[in-house]
Order: structure tokens, then C-alpha cells, then sequence
């Protein structure tokens, strides 16, 4: 007997695709609503928006906006997931700003590496506003001289915002010790709490399709409770080693009342990581490689490596937002490199130096591969008349 042509059809392998779509169906239909009172709509660009009724703002006995429980118990903020920032540009943006090489790094995050190269799939903190955007509880703790939050994901992170008057340390300390997230010193502005945040380190993206931000960025963010069960986040990134601008995304978050902070270990039986490390015939641990410098400009970093047959290269590179400069071999035959540019179309690098002995050194390379865990140059390096292939893999 001839079977029907739905039986034959889902025989042919269609099964998981239909039955994909049909539990999909509902989800999109849920999407309308969801905790806290937000309107959650597909085709809206302010999809993160809450226009619903709400009992008003809750303040603390000194009259300013209370941005915790307002009682005992149960209570918390519970950010959304938003991939793209493009999504939340505030009005009068038509894009991000991207320098041409922090544009190609996030196109390559995208759509070649994203999975493998995510630090946060390392239990490595979000920092930045990505912080904001971790789809877990998180709980704002106002006290008189700073506020602390405290987040459920995001490897169970915890951040300080200094309220007490006290100035970020020095551009120098910052510089040599930079963290995930920033040293942050807050103030208030009527019933906005401003956030000022520097001292970044580059194992961060600035969101999760690979957004780039290097060891300049300057974080502002304002946050105002404009009812009980809203609260508004706006943060302005000023970055001038990746972006040609200071930029500015904005979005409401949801209070959920019943919700409370549950123990959340990322580091806890983490197979993905483990077996991407086994994959990629690299070592233990956190993955974290890239804290310092591996997450910034490409070119960056430490880098070993062999020209010609057996000379070892030791290479310090570093960007100042213009051109990449650095240090080979550093040592009585040290070459000073100067010059330096990267073609982020083609990942392309061309390198201009001198030696300790006066001989002009010339090197061209091209990335075999942008993610942080395996990166490497490989071109010619010609010094005087001599002329020869290297290969060089960045270190941290």
C-alpha cells in the first residue's frame, strides 16, 4: 500500500526540522511578554523597552532611588541576552563607529571563531557592559560608601563601585595591573547613579558576537529605576584604540520579585572547555592566555618563534592606536621595529626595524589564525642581504 505523503515525507529525514518548528511556534508566540512587566516584540527596534504599568520608584531614607530589594526576602534584576549592540544603539547612532581592524576582528569572531573563542565559554568574567547582559540574576547592594554587585553568571563575579569620593589610582598603576572589570568610582547625578570605569585589561569582548575593545577604553554607564520593576542601563563606550568614537547603547532591565540568587560554578565540570583545549593540543587550565593582550588589537602581545632553520625570535609587539611598533630579541642584538601597519582586509602585516648593528630589517607576515588560543604570523623576514621564512605564535 502506498504510504501518505506526510508519512513518506518524514521519512526522508524531515522528522526533526518539523518537529523543531512546531516547539518553536509557541516560543515565538511567548516572546510578547515576558517578567517584570516588558513588552518583548520581534519587529520592534526598542525590544528592550518596558511600557507597561508600575508601582513607583523606591527610594532609601536619604531620598535617593533604592536599587535593591525593597524588602526582605526574594527580589532581583534579571538581565537579557543581546547579541548584537546594534540592536541597542541609542537614538541618533546609525552604526558603531568601528576602526577598520576592530570592524574585521569582530567579522571574524562572528563568523569563524565564535564558539571557540568566546571567553566567557572559558568561565572567563564578562567585562564591560557585556557584564549587563549575562542572562542570570544579578543584585545591586546600596550602602552609604559604595555599591556592590553581585551577579549569579558570568563566573560568579562580584563588582565594587566606589562611591566615597576617591579618584581612579594613577594611569600608570592601572596600566601595569589592569583587571576584568575595571576600577569603577560613582556619583550621583539627581536620581541617576553614574558609573566611571577604567583599567581594563583586553580578555574581554564587548559583547557575545566578538566586539573588540583594547586597555583605552573609558566605560561611562548611567543607571536610574524610573519605577519598580525597571531598571534603565545606559553605557557609552570610549574607546580610541578600536573605535573612531565614543558610542552609546541603552536598554531596560527587569525586576523580578520572586527571583533570588542561586549558586552557579561555571568552572564546575566544564567539558567544552576541556575538550576544546584537548582539540586544539593545548594544555590545561582556565584558558585565560589571552587576558593581558589577546583579546585587544591582533598584533599584540609576545610572540616566539624560528626565522630560517634554528634562529629562535622572541617579538614584542604593541599598538598605540595609529601603528604597531616593538622589540625583537631584546638583548645586545635587539631590533627596534617602528612602522609597523596591519591590512585587516587581507590580515596582513608589514613590519620596519633596525638593528642594534644598523642593518635594516623588513618583515612581512600574515595571520594563520586570529583566535587568541593559536595565533600565529608567518611571512618573510629579510635583515641586510639575508632573506629567510618565519613563524612566529603568540604567547600571552
Amino acid at each position: 500500500m502506498k504510504e501518505p505523503g506526510i508519512v513518506r515525507f518524514l521519512s526522508k529525514g524531515a522528522l526533526v526540522p518539523v518537529l523543531l518548528f512546531l516547539l518553536a511556534v509557541p516560543l515565538f508566540a511567548q516572546e510578547e511578554q515576558i517578567e517584570g512587566g516588558f513588552i518583548f516584540s520581534r519587529t520592534d527596534r526598542n525590544r528592550y523597552r518596558s511600557n507597561l504599568p508600575s508601582p513607583p520608584t523606591p527610594r532609601t531614607v536619604d531620598g535617593y532611588p533604592n536599587f535593591g530589594r525593597t524588602e526582605s526576602g526574594r527580589g532581583n534584576w534579571v538581565p537579557r541576552q543581546i547579541p548584537s549592540y546594534e540592536r541597542v544603539l541609542s537614538d541618533g547612532q546609525d552604526g558603531i563607529p568601528y576602526q577598520p581592524w576592530a570592524r574585521a576582528l569582530r567579522n571574524y569572531r562572528e563568523h569563524v571563531t565564535l564558539q571557540a573563542d568566546d571567553p566567557e565559554g572559558f568561565c572567563l568574567p564578562p567585562g564591560g557592559p557585556r557584564l549587563m547582559t549575562t542572562f542570570f540574576s544579578m543584585e545591586m547592594i546600596q550602602l552609604p560608601d559604595r555599591f556592590i554587585f553581585i551577579f549569579e553568571g558570568g563566573s560568579h563575579v562580584w563588582r565594587i563601585i566606589y562611591m566615597d569620593g576617591r579618584p581612579h589610582p594613577p594611569a600608570e598603576e592601572l596600566a601595569q595591573f589592569p583587571t576584568w572589570l575595571g576600577h569603577s568610582i560613582g556619583r550621583w547625578e539627581g536620581d541617576t547613579l553614574v558609573v566611571d570605569t577604567v583599567g581594563f585589561n583586553e580578555g574581554t569582548w564587548v559583547d557575545s558576537l566578538g566586539d573588540p575593545h583594547t586597555s583605552k577604553m573609558h566605560l561611562i554607564e548611567k543607571f536610574t529605576r524610573p519605577s519598580l520593576l525597571t531598571l534603565h542601563y545606559e553605557a557609552t563606550i570610549d574607546d580610541p584604540g578600536a573605535y573612531t568614537k565614543p558610542w552609546t547603547i541603552d536598554w531596560d532591565i527587569p525586576w523580578v520579585p520572586d527571583k533570588q540568587i542561586k549558586e552557579y560554578i561555571c568552572q564546575e565540570n566544564n567539558r567544552w572547555q576541556e575538550n576544546w583545549m584537548i582539540a586544539n593540543k593545548m594544555g590545561g587550565g582556565t584558558g585565560n592566555v589571552g587576558a593581558d593582550m589577546g583579546q585587544g588589537h591582533p598584533a599584540k602581545g609576545t610572540w616566539m618563534g624560528t626565522w630560517g632553520r634554528n634562529n629562535e625570535v622572541l617579538m614584542m609587539l604593541d599598538w598605540d592606536g595609529n601603528m604597531i611598533s616593538g622589540t625583537i630579541n631584546p638583548g645586545a642584538d635587539e631590533v627596534v621595529l617602528r612602522n609597523g601597519s596591519l591590512d585587516p582586509d587581507k590580515w596582513t602585516v608589514h613590519l620596519e626595524g633596525t638593528s642594534s648593528r644598523g642593518v635594516p630589517v623588513v618583515i612581512d607576515g600574515k595571520f594563520e589564525n586570529l583566535g587568541w588560543g593559536n595565533r600565529s604570523l608567518v611571512g618573510t623576514w629579510t635583515q641586510g642581504t639575508t632573506r629567510s621564512n618565519f613563524r612566529i605564535t603568540r604567547q600571552r
